[in-house]
């Protein structure tokens, strides 16, 4: 798990490459950056955050001027400790992965 500040972990990350690269959450706009320059940087990388839903997900980021880091992002989202939907974003938008019964 990278802690502290992301951005120069990211790079000092840059020389050791990990199998996985475990963010946390992603609370704030320099979080989100980290994540995208993980994940353009050849990662698997996995991190967690909140949104009502994938829309408003979508709308935060946006906000944040950092919305090009969803390309390529799958999305598991729970709601009460369950999964509701698995989906991946591709062409702008959301596209359902899993069906979750």
């Amino acid at each position: 798990e990278v802690r502290g500040d992301r951005g120069k972990a990211v790079i000092d990350l840059l020389h050791r490459n990990p199998d996985v690269v475990f963010l946390g959450e992603l609370l704030n706009r320099e979080d989100v950056i980290a994540f995208a320059l993980s994940h353009e940087s050849g990662f698997k990388v996995m991190a967690t955050t909140h949104a009502k839903d994938r829309d408003m997900l979508r709308e935060k980021w946006e906000k944040w001027g950092v919305d090009y880091a969803l390309k390529g992002s799958i999305l598991v989202f729970m709601e009460e400790k369950r999964v509701k939907e698995v989906s991946i974003f591709e062409d702008g938008c959301w596209q359902p992965l899993v069906e979750v019964g």
